[in-house]
C-alpha cells in the first residue's frame, strides 16, 4: 500500500473517531481526542506489522 494512501487512512479514521464521539454526545472533550489518537496508533501500528511480514517474506524468498 502507498505511504499516501496509508496515510489518508490514518487521517480519516482519526476524523471519523470523532465525528462518531461527537455524534454520541455532542460534545468534544481531550479525552476523545486522546482516545481517537490511541486508536490511530493501533491502526499505524497494524500497518507497520503488514509492511514488516511482507518484508520479512519477500527477505526469504531471495535466500
Amino acid at each position: 500500500m502507498k505511504l499516501k494512501k496509508m496515510l489518508s487512512n490514518l487521517i480519516s479514521s482519526f476524523l471519523m473517531g470523532l465525528f462518531i464521539y461527537y455524534a454520541l454526545t455532542q460534545t468534544i472533550t481531550w479525552g476523545a481526542v486522546l482516545a481517537c489518537l490511541a486508536a490511530v496508533g493501533f491502526v499505524a501500528l497494524g500497518y507497520l506489522a503488514a509492511y514488516a511480514f511482507k518484508r520479512n517474506r519477500k527477505n526469504a524468498v531471495k535466500s
